[in-house]
């Protein structure tokens, strides 16, 4: 098989760890403060949720997929492949996180794939949950003539990855830097037919918790890397071509950096928004709030009254009057009626204003 000019790099050389060294602090400061700010948040687990929901979607745009949070959060039977496939990353990425407590592995990356790939009915040409066998190069044009990288042989693939696991825990590199560092070699290793992208970004907060940087999984990239894609791509091709490892994690580390700093801004956005609810609630109904409904909202912001009475264990009849005030106060709107057995589904409208926002 003939090269591309632009052949692999791999293995990083040695960094500049002077020149990184400000950059290494100011991002370490960034993630600890964020760190310590989910510690302290009301209900973590529903009210991380729209960052989740945020981060499947736009790490699928990235791709190229036209999942919006409205397609990516109905039911529809007639679901398109996009949209199957940004649910499921919801769920490979939790089954990522329980998977990789302690440290990253191949069996975490392989089952992730797995489920983020069976989900579609395109995805089975991608061979969800196994390595390729088969040489790929990425470019347009269909030809390895016009490949803008050509990545290593299938052969290679296994060795390779199970290396860059295995240096991504080295206790003497920066959780961040090798976060930046195993991003990198994993898309250029690329070692699935398809998914590659996804899955490299998903494993980057994965990474920081398995690390011990973080107690939970964030920040999470995708909203950084997506608003500036171009860039992103551009980085990714001066390893190909160059070897710029250097410039690499510098703007990788700033891109932690300033998503950490903008999760903070979201995070606060949701801890108001959840005030506000309660507050009003409190108000219309003498104190009597049905708090683990609130919070059930935040994690499942299209919903009906019976999957959040199953979620808060509060009856439906209690539930059917608050939605109901909700609805008059704008929080909420029915967007399709109940139907014989079938239940109203309603919307969340001011929390998906607020993600519009900013995804």
């Amino acid at each position: 098989m003939t090269r591309s000019p632009f052949a692999w790099i791999v293995a990083p050389p040695r960094l500049d760890h002077a020149a990184l060294s400000p950059l290494i602090g100011s991002a370490d400061r960034a993630v600890g403060r964020l760190d310590a700010f989910v510690s302290l948040m009301p209900c973590p687990e529903h009210l991380l949720a729209p960052l989740r929901i945020g981060e499947a979607m736009l790490s699928s745009r990235i791709e190229g997929s036209r999942t919006t949070l409205d397609s990516m959060l109905g039911s529809s039977a007639r679901s398109s492949d996009d949209d199957l496939e940004a649910r499921a990353y919801l769920t490979a990425m939790t089954g990522a996180e329980l998977a990789c407590t302690d440290s990253l592995n191949m069996e975490a990356l392989l089952e992730a794939h797995r489920v983020l790939m069976e989900a579609s009915g395109r995805g089975g040409r991608a061979r969800p949950g196994m390595l390729r066998t088969e040489p790929v190069w990425i470019g347009r044009g269909g030809t390895i003539e016009n490949a803008t990288y050509v990545p290593p042989p299938a052969e290679d693939v296994r060795g390779l990855l199970e290396r860059a696991i295995g240096e991504a825990g080295r206790a003497d590199v920066d959780p961040l830097v090798a976060a930046a560092l195993f991003h990198a070699r994993f898309e250029l290793v690329h070692p699935f037919r398809d998914g590659n992208g996804r899955i490299g970004r998903m494993f980057v907060p994965i990474l920081l918790m398995a690390r011990g940087a973080v107690r939970r999984p964030f920040p999470m990239v995708s909203r950084h890397l997506e608003s500036n894609r171009e860039e992103y791509y551009l980085r990714l091709q001066g390893l190909s071509r160059s070897g710029d490892w250097n410039g690499w994690t510098s703007w990788f580390l700033e891109a932690l950096r300033i998503q950490a700093d903008a999760d903070i801004e979201l995070i606060t956005s949701l801890i108001d928004l959840r005030e506000e609810l309660l507050v009003s609630m409190a108000a219309a109904y003498g104190g009597r709030v049905p708090v683990p409904a609130v919070d059930g909202m935040f994690g499942r912001p299209v919903f009906t009254v019976p999957e959040i009475a199953g979620m808060s264990g509060i009856p439906e009849r209690t539930l059917r009057r608050f939605v109901g005030f909700l609805s008059s106060e704008g929080m909420v709107e029915e967007i399709a009626p109940g139907s014989g057995r079938q239940a109203a589904v309603f919307r969340f409208t001011r929390l998906l204003a607020l993600l519009r926002s900013k995804y």
